[in-house]
């Protein structure tokens, strides 16, 4: 950027200049930044198709589909054999979560660039994150690592396979660690990685152990759908049985066991920090509290697991004793009446949401199809 700086101040009217600019400010996440460049150099090169792209990708970081939509295909039209043009389409549509159309357009680039390491990562990316999937995934990252051992992405998203899919938490904190040796700057390397330490600490993985087992029936009946209608529709019945347990249990663990795996992470947040290499991580904290050892710490946790869960078998005996007169009682079903309308309307806001995206994302699919149609017209 500063050296796009300077070219600038020698020569503020040169479009390659703003181009220079226009990718350093993408490149640091500021995309906002970077569109007036790529603006001055659109309006010099109209042709440009690498301008073209980049513009997409600012319009899609601001979240302007359909504009991102139109530069991405006149950056194709300009230039249908750089590979980069369809790799930057599938990613689109991968983040859309438009898998089927990402791989296909992934392929596209694949076969532009067959020995490109992020295109190989991307293919990886569109497998489906399943257990049944899982091997077919890590081979197509294996196959992008062949092609780049060094690509701190690629390292990165094995280990997100293992820690999402496999389960498998030691490989996974191997694979962060292996991205963040290639690339101390990746956030998402260093955000995983506290996770699977997290994920390895035996007493945080007892205290999640109820949400996750709830997590995995619904993520059973998800698959069953996927696969198969029939098994979904026989599976149903037994599902409408156990719901309610299955929604009270969660309510549950939410209200008396969450609080309690907040306050673990928070007093054992040095250890965890320390473990992934941050400097400095056994400093601060209230009252310095991260000075002390993990005993005394662990110490800090247990009054307060006694203390949280007290209080609440008090409360509950006082409630039952005094059930003639519970006018606390009804104030708490009020409140909670209305959060879960609070809910209920957020989650309506978000599906109407959802479904103008996934509408975009479909017609996006349609019309993009023709591209790839062998001898098929081009588009305007």
């Amino acid at each position: 950027m500063e050296t796009a700086r300077d070219w600038l101040a020698k020569e503020p009217e040169n479009p390659r200049a703003h181009l220079a600019a226009g990718q350093a400010l993408i490149n640091l996440d500021r995309h906002a930044e970077a569109e007036p460049h790529l603006g001055q150099v659109l309006a010099r090169q109209p042709q440009n198709a690498l301008a073209h792209r980049f513009m997409s990708i600012v319009q899609f970081e601001q979240k302007r589909f359909k504009a991102a939509d139109e530069s991405i295909e006149k950056a194709i039209s300009l230039r249908p054999d750089d590979a980069y043009n369809w790799f930057h389409l599938a990613r689109m549509f991968y983040y859309q979560n438009d898998l089927a159309s990402a791989k296909k357009y992934a392929e596209r680039a694949r076969e532009l660039a067959p020995r490109n390491s992020d295109i190989m990562n991307l293919l990886g990316m569109c497998e489906p994150r399943t257990q049944e999937n899982a091997r077919e995934k890590l081979r197509q990252y294996e196959k992008a690592l062949e092609l780049n051992p060094e690509n701190a992405t690629v390292h990165n998203n094995v280990g997100a396979c293992h820690l999402n899919v496999t389960k498998d938490y030691r490989e996974a904190e191997a694979c962060f660690r292996r991205a963040l040796y290639f690339q101390p700057s990746l956030q998402v390397a260093r955000q995983n990685l506290f996770v699977a330490l997290k994920h390895r600490d035996p007493v945080y993985r007892a205290l999640c152990a109820p949400k996750d087992f709830i997590f995995k029936l619904f993520s059973f009946l998800r698959d069953r759908r996927r696969e198969s209608l029939l098994i979904y529709l026989l599976l149903l019945p037994l599902w409408l049985v156990a719901y309610r347990f299955v929604f009270a249990g969660l309510a549950l663990w939410f209200l008396l066991v969450w609080p309690l795996v907040k306050a673990y992470e928070y007093l054992t947040l040095g250890d965890i920090m320390a473990r992934a290499g941050e400097i400095g991580a056994k400093r601060g904290g209230l009252f310095g509290y991260r000075r002390l050892s993990l005993k005394w710490r662990l110490s800090i946790f247990a009054v307060l697991l006694a203390a949280f869960w007290g209080g609440l078998a008090a409360g509950w005996r006082k409630s039952t004793l005094f059930a003639t007169e519970a006018p606390a009682q009804v104030a708490l079903g009020l409140i909670a009446f209305i959060g879960l309308l609070i809910l209920l309307w957020f989650w309506l806001q978000a599906k109407i949401k959802k479904n103008r995206f996934m509408s975009h994302v479909r017609r996006r699919a349609k019309h993009f199809d023709r591209l790839l149609e062998p001898g098929g017209k081009k588009i305007k």
